[in-house]
Order: structure tokens, then C-alpha cells, then sequence
């Protein structure tokens, strides 16, 4: 329905074409017109509050002092016949719009009956309201409520006349009537039911006015009853519900003080309930009395929470006189209805992400943000109450890169649970983002799986598609078992890599790592260098791996070597590369002293690994003097092995290389030990690569910063191994130190 205009008395209107396209307008000087309206179907007829006329044009308070709006009767012959009243026009200055004229007090309207709203003024001023050309109301209007199409009028005149006839024109005035349905005044004259809203009930054919209540599931309701005026004695009277009502009187409700008691309870004893049964089994109405001199009396009624989704529910209450001055009034019954509190809504999980703040502004996040060694978090909650607990089983796609932790006291259980208690509560799942090997930013999905065999509206139950019935039930509660009805949204979880993609260049890994410098070279001598990667390579997974360390093969990275004069030094082999399968141990290169002058030796980083594909090239200069004159001794001898320059340092927060790193040998085991990093910061802990030399899959340990030892056993006899130690801390893990191969005595 349509609002009212300012300072009109009702909220809505009954029926209005106020909304409807103007298009020109009809004058008030030396015209008079008149728009009909038929008045709804209700009996008792309606009550006039006022009727909005939109004015095409403002007035000002001379001019709207003029202004007159009226309410006509219709004619036999369909125009307008003779005045009913006249409604009150707003003081002061008019705006073009809608414009509420109040009707008198008490202004009824006949049901089913056709009326006039007539607009002039007492002058020439013209007044001009407006005229649509739809035949069309606004949405909303009251049953049998309706516009003319047509606009009567009457023509060379300032005022109407009621024995003058009227023409019509063919388009109507724009107009809303505000009215409200006519409710006759009644005399009490007994004890009646009191509430502020009411409703009828059908008693053997006819219609009985009721009081209505409405109460929340689990809470009381307070109903009262009253007198029209105090008695000298008191009134006595039975309150009884029908017992055929939609809500049970033993389980829904109860009268008396009986104990209302918590079916989940199971603190409650059987010999409890069993007394709080027989109580409401006694307990079936309430006696009751409006002492003398009082005129009402009140009551509470307890509701119970019953945990079911059966919908809202009613029960009806009846008033029987007991005592000789007792009678029953004019609202003789009550209709309660109980609201039930179980399943709002659609059966389904909501998954909510935190927001992200990008540049200093809120957004809405697609996935979860977390770094390496930190946690993220999302929430889960159900959308409806369900009828017994739901789990959902948070799964990560690959458990070493981002595990799925719960709230504080579920951990072990490995889901979050939600009961028609705490369905509406939602519980936080957090990712926290493992350190890993590698120097990459990841990815990882989560999906949850849901288990709810006791509510069947979080279940799809599966059907015979013949008879339609369902194939399987659970074996104690009956209850349909299917597979998940409700879909839950996965979540994607972005884990930024705390490593720094690298290439180590060393001259030397045993006993310690030994960093390549720049160096001078005799003509014909030798020196080396050992490169590896500083973190692995990312490895390539198939379509859903189940165990990070289950991998066909990783990115590739490969290190090329050039010099910029060959004729001076030469560098071979001309490349390495390191994976795709797994290979990471370190490279030898050669560079050898051609002839004399200055070359410079550049690796560069290339391959199918994305961490690495914006790592520098690593340059460094190898000078080789020329030979020396006569009688000029000789160097002493030439420098072996001279260091070779490197650009690449570690980062300063990562632990150093380890030192002194011992292997001790028996037929089946390896026992490492070595002596903690003295360059770099503080480790928490280690971790310890025991690699066949077969290619076969290697084993690895973790231990924390104060164990510097540890015993692989299980290893085979005879075979070869490489071990590899690195020390570790918060922000990622330090350089490698490798030893020389190692093989095991055979039994």
C-alpha cells in the first residue's frame, strides 16, 4: 500500500493512484472537478481518516485559504450528487504534491458504496491537481477498493452544484484514501480475555472473538482476564485448554507448577520425570478467582523448548463460570501461539573468511592469508538448527604444507561439532602454514566433509525410484541414511614462503662451508667450485596428492657457467641441473687458467622452478698474471683451489651452516652428529637428510635446537649415503652443510 502524505492520520492508504505518471493537469478556476472512488467490501463499512489530492502547483496561504475538498455521494446515474462533508485543508502556504485534507471525526464510509472527492475554490484562483492517464491503482490496494477511470466536471463555474449536471473527461484525478476498517464499540458484560491484537475462532458454525498471544518456544506468556467493573464478591472460574489443539498440553505447554524439565538433561533423575509426569497428568486447568473489589486476573504459562522443528503451534484457551456471579464476556476464549525456535531457515554451513585491509582500506577476502610457520582462520555455522549434532571434518589437501587446528579443547577430535544448542554459534578453524624445503608461494585447498547420520535435513536421503522409499535406515534411530544434502564451501588458503630462492657457491664443504671469493690464477692451474640450491626445488604434484614427500618429480633449476674470455679462463661443465627428480647434491665446477689477463665467470639461474625465476646472475673475477722476467724468482708455488666470489649471502635472521659434522657407521645405521651454527642467528631446531646414493628415497629428521645427535636405523647394508644437516629457526631454515659419501659395512 501506499505511504500517506505528511501529517495525515493513517499509515497506509486504502486504495491511491498517487503513483501513477502525471501528465497534465485539470483547473479549479471556473471548473470544478470530481474523482470518484468505491469504498471496500469490509460490513460494518470504514472510518474516514483523510484523502491525499496531488496538486500540480504550489499555493500560497491566500491562495490555499480559498481551497475547498470535499466528499460527495454518488448519484443513481454514476456522477456526483450531494455533499457528505467537507475535509480540512492545511493552514498556510501549499507545496505542488501530494496534500492531505483531514476528514471530521467519525466520517464512516458504506461498504461496496461509490463516493466523489470534489476540489474548487471560493475565487478564480487556479488551483491545478493533478491527472493521470492510466486506469491502473497502486500496487497494495485493500480488497474491493478502487478509482474511477473517468474525472467528472462541472464546466463555466468557481463552485458546484448539485442540481447541475457533470461531464466526464478522460483521465482521472490523482488521489489516496486513507481509512481504516469500522469496528462497532461492544459492551462487555462477563470475564473476557485482554490483549492488544485479537482474532476469531469458529464454535459450532459461528464466528467467537478471541484474544490473541504469541509466545517464543521455551518462554511463558502472560494471559489475562477481566471484568468490565469489580464485583462485590469474588468471581470464580475455570481457564481449560482445548485439549485438541495443535500444541500438546503435556509437551508444549503447562498449566500449574509442574516441573517443565530438560528432555537433554542427564543429570535428571527417572524418578524426577516420572514425578513431573504425574504432576501435569493431574494438572489439566486452572481454577481461578477476580477477588472482590479487583477487576482482572493474571496467569503465566510456561512453553517448552522441545528442541523439534514442528512449525509454529496453537492451543486455545476457554473461560467455564463457577461461581453464580460468574459470565463469560464478549472475548470468552484465547488462541496462543507458540513460535517455534527450531530451523529459521534452509539446512546449510556458512564458511566466512576474515577481511583483509589492502592499502590501508577493508576488503572482502577470496581466500586465507597466512605466512609460512603462522596460522589463518576462517569460521563455520550452521544456517538452521538441526534435529541431533553435525560434524564437519575441515581436510587439507596436503596436511605437511597447511594443517587445520580447531578450537581450543577439540584438537584431537579432528572436527568442529555443532548441536540444536550451539548451532548458531560459529566455531574458528585455523590453517597454520608449515615451513617447508622450498622457496616457493603455495596454495592449499580445504574441504570439509560432513557427517550428520541423527539430522535428516543435513542429509540427502537416497530412494528407491520405484516405491520411493528409502534404501537403508540407520539400525537404532530409524533414521534415513544418505549422503550429505548440504554442500560446503571449500576454502583456499595462500601461504606466502618465508625462503630465499638461491644458489649457493662454496669453495669448500668439509669441514665447513667456505664461501667463493674472487682469486688470482697461475697460467695452467686449476680451481673449483661447489654449487646447490640454497632451498629446494618446488616439487610438481599430481591432481591431489596425499602426502607431501609422494611426488613424480620437482621443477627443474639449472645453473649455467660462462666466462667472458675464453682465452684467459674456461669454466666446464657448462651447466648443471639440479631435479627433476629429487637431485639436489652439490655441483663441481672446473675453471681453469688459459692465459693471462682478467676473465669474468657468471652463473646464471634458469629452469622451470618459479621461486627461482627472478634470481640475479652470480659473478665473480678471475685474474691471471703474466709470466715473470728473467732473474725474477718464480711464485713459491701456485694457489690451489683459490676461492671464487659469489654475490649470494644468506639472510641474516636464518641460523649459519652447522660445524663439525661426524658420521659414525654400523651395518644397518647411521648415527649424525655435529656442533651448532657460529654465524647467523639462534636455531630452534634441525633437520638431518640421510640420501641413498641409489637415487631411492631418503629419510629425514627434526630435532629440536638442544639435540645435536641423531641414529637412523633401518638403512641397508652396503649401500652408499650422503647426509646433509641444516639448522632451522622461525623464519626458515639455513644452508646445507653436506659430508663426503659414506658407505656402510656389509653384515
Amino acid at each position: 500500500m501506499v505511504a500517506p502524505p505528511s501529517g495525515s492520520a493513517q499509515d497506509t492508504a486504502l486504495v491511491s493512484n498517487t503513483g501513477q505518471s502525471g501528465t497534465t493537469f485539470t483547473r479549479t478556476s471556473r471548473s470544478v472537478p470530481a474523482q470518484g472512488f468505491r469504498a471496500g467490501s469490509h460490513s460494518e463499512g470504514y472510518t474516514l481518516s483523510s484523502i491525499g489530492v496531488v496538486l500540480g502547483s504550489s499555493a500560497t496561504a491566500d491562495q490555499a485559504a480559498k481551497l475547498r475538498v470535499e466528499l460527495w455521494s454518488a448519484a443513481t446515474g454514476g456522477g456526483p450528487d450531494s455533499k457528505v462533508v467537507s475535509l480540512t485543508v492545511p493552514s498556510g502556504a501549499l507545496s505542488a504534491g501530494t496534500v492531505s485534507f483531514a476528514a471530521p471525526a467519525d466520517t464512516t464510509l458504506s461498504a461496496n458504496t461509490d463516493y466523489f472527492v470534489v476540489v474548487y475554490t471560493t475565487d478564480a484562483t487556479n488551483l491545478r491537481p493533478s491527472v493521470t492517464n492510466s486506469d491502473n491503482e497502486d500496487a497494495g490496494a485493500a480488497a474491493g477498493w478502487s478509482i474511477a477511470n473517468r474525472r467528472h466536471f462541472q464546466s463555466s463555474r468557481n463552485e458546484p452544484d448539485d442540481s447541475a449536471s457533470w461531464s466526464t473527461s478522460n483521465n482521472a484525478m490523482r488521489i489516496a484514501v486513507y481509512a481504516e476498517e469500522y469496528v462497532p464499540p461492544r459492551e462487555d458484560f462477563g470475564i473476557s480475555f485482554r490483549s492488544e491484537t485479537e482474532t476469531t475462532v469458529t464454535v459450532n458454525g459461528d464466528t467467537v472473538i478471541a484474544a490473541a498471544y504469541s509466545v517464543a518456544e521455551g518462554d511463558t506468556v502472560t494471559v489475562e482476564l477481566g471484568l468490565p467493573e469489580a464485583q462485590t464478591e469474588a468471581v470464580r472460574f475455570q481457564m481449560v485448554p482445548d485439549y485438541d489443539s495443535v500444541a500438546d498440553f503435556y509437551t508444549d505447554y503447562s498449566l500449574g507448577e509442574c516441573p517443565m524439565l530438560d528432555p537433554n538433561d542427564d543429570s535428571i533423575t527417572d524418578e524426577e520425570r516420572a514425578e513431573a509426569a504425574n504432576c501435569r497428568f493431574g494438572v489439566g486447568y486452572v481454577i481461578a478467582e477476580i477477588p472482590a473489589g479487583e477487576t482482572s486476573f493474571t496467569y503465566e504459562i510456561r512453553t517448552e523448548d522441545d528442541e523439534e522443528a514442528e512449525g509454529d503451534e496453537s492451543f486455545t484457551l476457554n473461560i467455564f463460570p463457577m461461581s453464580y456471579n460468574a459470565k463469560r464476556g464478549v472475548v470468552p476464549k484465547a488462541v496462543v501461539t507458540i513460535v517455534d525456535n527450531d530451523m529459521a531457515a534452509e539446512p546449510g554451513v556458512v564458511v566466512t573468511l576474515p577481511d583483509i585491509v589492502v592499502d590501508g582500506v577493508t576488503q572482502t577476502a577470496d581466500k586465507v592469508h597466512t605466512t609460512e610457520g603462522s596460522s589463518g582462520s576462517y569460521t563455520i555455522v550452521l544456517a538452521s538448527q538441526p534435529e541431533s549434532w553435525v560434524r564437519i571434518y575441515p581436510e587439507s589437501a596436503m596436511e605437511c604444507k597447511v594443517r587445520t587446528k580447531y578450537p581450543a579443547g577439540t584438537q584431537s577430535r579432528g572436527y568442529v561439532e555443532f548441536t540444536p544448542r550451539n548451532w548458531d554459534v560459529p566455531q574458528t578453524v585455523y590453517a597454520r602454514a608449515e615451513l617447508d624445503d622450498d622457496a616457493a608461494d603455495e596454495e592449499v585447498v580445504i574441504t570439509h566433509r560432513l557427517e550428520a547420520p541423527f539430522s535428516p535435513r543435513y542429509q540427502r536421503v537416497d530412494r528407491d525410484p520405484v516405491t520411493n522409499e528409502p534404501l537403508a535406515v540407520h539400525p537404532d534411530t530409524k533414521v534415513p541414511v544418505g549422503v550429505d544434502l548440504v554442500t560446503i564451501d571449500p576454502v583456499t588458503v595462500a601461504v606466502a614462503d618465508k625462503h630465499l630462492a638461491g644458489v649457493m657457491v662454496v669453495t669448500d664443504l668439509d669441514p665447513e662451508v667456505v664461501e667463493a671469493t674472487d682469486l688470482d690464477l697461475i697460467k695452467g692451474s686449476t680451481a673449483s667450485n661447489i654449487v646447490y640450491p640454497a632451498t629446494d626445488p618446488t616439487p610438481v604434484y599430481g591432481e591431489s596428492p596425499d602426502d607431501c614427500y609422494d611426488y613424480d618429480a620437482t621443477h627443474t633449476v639449472t645453473v649455467t657457467a660462462s666466462s667472458s674470455d675464453p682465452a684467459v679462463a674456461v669454466v666446464s661443465p657448462a651447466s648443471f641441473t639440479f631435479g627433476p627428480n629429487a637431485d639436489y647434491s652439490p655441483k663441481t665446477f672446473t675453471i681453469t687458467a688459459e692465459g693471462t689477463g682478467t676473465a669474468t665467470i657468471t652463473y646464471t639461474v634458469s629452469g622451470s622452478d618459479p621461486a627461482y625465476g627472478s634470481v640475479s646472475d652470480y659473478t665473480f673475477e678471475v685474474t691471471v698474471p703474466a709470466p715473470p722476467q728473467v732473474n725474477q724468482a718464480p711464485p713459491s708455488s701456485p694457489q690451489e683451489e683459490n676461492p671464487v666470489g659469489v654475490v649470494f649471502r644468506p639472510d641474516p635472521k636464518l641460523p649459519g651452516p652447522v660445524t663439525d659434522v661426524e658420521l659414525t657407521a654400523t651395518s644397518d645405521g647411521l648415527t649424525v652428529s655435529w656442533g651448532a651454527p657460529d654465524t647467523g642467528a639462534s636455531p630452534t631446531g634441525y633437520v638431518v637428510h640421510v640420501k641413498p646414493m641409489d637415487g631411492t628415497k631418503g629419510k629425514i629428521k627434526r630435532p629440536k635446537a638442544k639435540k645435536t645427535e641423531v641414529t637412523f636405523g633401518g638403512l641397508e647394508p652396503g649401500q652408499s649415503y650422503q647426509v646433509s644437516v641444516r639448522a632451522k629457526n622461525s623464519h626458515g631454515k639455513g644452508p646445507r652443510t653436506y659430508t663426503t659419501t659414506i658407505t656402510l659395512p656389509r653384515t
